[in-house]
């Protein structure tokens, strides 16, 4: 899905925050810290699926914006339980000329809940990762000239989940987030499921 693209630039946006504003939350906060935190964001979420449909392989790979929200108890400098909801968007297109050309879309979301891990760097930064769960869901419709219905039997689940990413600590208890995560979500009938969200969010700490 070439993600690599996107974690370069996400990383470079975050060394870039963290210029003098990281630098004066070093000055006013210890290494981590510890609390309740809130945070909201948006990202690109790319979603790949691989099928057949009477006896004919289609292949949809598509990305549409995503919008998340989190809330999480950060219980020491170095570990915190995180729950989180993410509208996923609706990535869409045609599908192959053997299946009329019709356009799917895919309506997509999922709830999360993570236990995350940090290493804080220079009091400004931390670097963190999460592993947990994911329950989500794909409403998929076919669209073509003049109808649009809900496909039967679309993929959902609740599987294993997990992300990485980094904090810039700023002044007056908010941190600006940059992270990676991905769903492995069970295939079932279909050939492939893939998926991957990268998010840039705003979180603040009680």
């Amino acid at each position: 899905m070439g993600y690599h693209k996107h974690l370069t630039a996400m990383g470079t946006g975050l060394l870039l925050a963290a210029g003098p504003v990281g630098l004066q939350a070093a000055e006013d906060t210890g290494p981590g810290w510890r609390g309740i935190y809130f945070g909201a964001g948006v990202g690109q979420f790319s979603y790949e699926q691989e099928g057949e449909v009477g006896g004919i392989d289609y292949s949809f790979d598509e990305s549409d914006t995503a919008y998340k929200a989190f809330l999480g108890y950060r219980l020491t400098p170095y570990f915190s339980i995180e729950g989180a909801y993410a509208d996923l968007g609706n990535p869409a297109g045609n599908l192959t000329d053997e299946l009329g050309g019709n356009r799917l879309k895919a309506d997509t979301e999922a709830w999360y809940g993570y236990l995350v891990g940090y290493l804080p760097v220079a009091n400004a930064f931390d670097f963190f990762a999460k592993v947990g769960v994911a329950d989500w869901s794909v409403n998929a419709r076919l669209q073509g000239d003049g109808f649009e219905n809900e496909i039967d039997n679309t993929p959902n689940g609740t599987d294993f989940a997990w992300g990485l990413g980094a904090e810039v600590n700023l002044p007056l208890n908010f941190s600006l987030r940059g992270e990676y995560e991905r769903i492995e979500m069970d295939e079932g009938p279909l050939k492939n499921l893939d998926n991957e969200l990268i998010s840039a969010s705003l979180l603040w700490q009680f």
